[in-house]
């Protein structure tokens, strides 16, 4: 039995675990400027990845799935966002 599932999306695979993994999408908000990062988790939520046929300016622009609980923060000096794998 592998631990991979069947289904892949870009050429990636994707692993057996991700249904107990937490979902981060990052998306930009044209009409704000504003950057959102949206966390699923639990099975609370459903996660919609960007379909190359389609352009939709609130789709994600870039995703990961993680056991890890990330907090992210702006850089007062030099307004760098961060990650903190926790």
């Amino acid at each position: 039995m592998t631990d991979k599932l069947e289904a892949n999306r870009g050429g990636v695979q994707l692993p057996s675990n991700i249904p107990t993994d937490a979902f981060y999408g990052f998306r930009l908000n044209p009409s704000t400027g504003h950057l959102d990062v949206e966390v699923i988790a639990n099975g609370n939520g459903v996660v919609r990845l960007p379909n190359d046929e389609i352009l939709d300016p609130l789709d994600y622009k870039q995703w990961l799935w993680t056991t890890l609980s990330l907090h992210f923060a702006f850089n007062p000096t030099n307004g760098h966002l961060e990650m903190t794998a926790l």
